[in-house]
C-alpha cells in the first residue's frame, strides 16, 4: 500500500541563471533550516549544459525538488510564472538563488501570513554578508499626488545592523522585492501572476502594486532573516543582469503602465557600509537613468 503524501505547504521558487555554486548553497540552507512539507521548484534558463546536467542529477536525489528546463533565457517574470503553473503549495515563496536562509525563516513568514486574510505577501529581512540590513523597511517608497502614484523606488541613506531596533519591527510596506517574498496562492491567482512584458526588472514593484490594487497588504517580517550574498558572480552573469537596454525597456514599460517614475537614491556611505568596494560603486553609476548615487 502506497503511503499517502502530505499536502505541500510552501513552494519555494528559484531561478537558475548560471551561478551553480550559489544555487547549491541556497538549496543546502533551505534543507538545513526548513522543517515541514515544502517543495523547491528550480527554473533553469538554459545557459549551461553542465548546470542543466547537474540539475537533472540533483533533482533525482530528492523527491521535493522539481526542475523546469528552458532552452533559452525566458526572463524573470515568465520563468516565475512557469513555476507558479506547476506549484503545489498553499504559499509561494519567490527567492533569489544567492540567498542563504536561517533558522525559523519560513515559520516566521507563515505566522504573519496566516494572521490576517488581508495580508497577501510577506517579505524577509535581507542581510548583507557583514550583517547589515540591505533594505530597511522604511526605504521602500511610493509617492502619490491626489491619490495617483508619481514615484516608486528606494531611498538608501544609512545601513543598519541586523540587530538594530529600528529594523526589527514588523510593519506594512508599500512594495517589496522578490529577494525572499512569500505570496499567498489565492493572492497570486487573483492578480494573474507576473507581467511577462517585464523581462529583467521591476516585476517586484509591479506585483506589489497589483496586490495592493486587489486589496491585499504587504508586510515586512524582521524575524525572517535571510542573507543575500552577491559575491562570486561571473562576468557573463553580470553582463546578462546588467543589460542596460533591457533594463531601460523594462523601466519604460513599467513607468508607462503605472504612470510613475522609478528611482533609486543611495548614498555612497550606505553602499560602503553594506560592503561594496569603490569599483562596485562606480559600476552602479552605469545605471544613472534610474539610480542616483549621492556623494555623501
Amino acid at each position: 500500500m502506497e503511503r499517502e503524501s502530505k499536502p505541500v505547504l510552501a513552494s519555494i521558487i528559484l531561478l537558475s541563471l548560471l551561478r551553480k555554486s550559489h544555487t547549491q548553497r541556497c538549496i543546502d540552507s533551505i534543507f538545513k533550516f526548513t522543517p515541514g512539507t515544502f517543495e523547491i521548484i528550480i527554473v533553469d534558463m538554459g545557459y549551461s549544459d553542465t548546470i542543466t546536467a547537474w540539475l537533472k542529477r540533483f533533482s533525482q536525489k530528492r523527491e521535493n525538488i522539481r526542475v523546469i528546463f528552458n532552452s533559452e533565457n525566458v526572463g524573470t517574470a515568465r520563468g516565475r510564472n512557469q513555476a507558479i503553473d506547476i506549484a503545489s503549495g498553499k504559499y509561494l515563496i519567490f527567492m533569489d538563488n544567492d540567498v542563504v536562509v536561517t533558522e525559523s525563516w519560513m515559520d516566521s513568514l507563515l505566522t504573519t501570513a496566516e494572521s490576517s486574510e488581508m495580508i497577501g505577501a510577506c517579505g524577509a529581512k535581507v542581510i548583507s554578508g557583514n550583517h547589515k540590513v540591505l533594505m530597511p523597511p522604511f526605504s521602500f517608497k511610493a509617492y502619490r499626488d491626489s491619490g495617483y502614484l508619481t514615484r516608486i523606488g528606494l531611498e538608501l541613506t544609512k545601513a543598519y545592523h541586523k540587530d538594530d531596533q529600528v529594523v526589527n519591527k514588523e510593519c506594512h510596506v508599500q512594495w517589496y522585492p522578490t529577494t525572499c517574498l512569500l505570496v499567498k496562492r489565492e493572492a497570486i491567482d487573483m492578480v494573474g501572476g507576473f507581467d511577462e512584458n517585464l523581462f529583467l526588472a521591476e516585476e517586484d514593484k509591479d506585483l506589489s502594486l497589483n496586490l495592493e490594487k486587489h486589496g491585499y497588504e504587504l508586510v515586512y517580517v524582521p524575524t525572517c532573516c535571510i542573507y543575500h550574498i552577491r559575491t562570486g558572480s561571473s562576468v557573463e552573469y553580470l553582463k546578462i543582469r546588467g543589460d542596460v537596454k533591457t533594463l531601460k525597456n523594462d523601466i519604460a514599460y513599467f513607468q508607462q503602465k503605472w504612470g510613475c517614475q522609478v528611482f533609486i537614491d543611495c548614498y555612497k556611505s550606505y553602499l560602503r557600509q553594506i560592503g561594496l568596494s569603490d569599483k562596485e560603486i562606480e559600476y552602479k553609476k552605469r545605471f544613472d537613468f534610474f539610480c542616483n548615487v549621492i556623494d555623501r
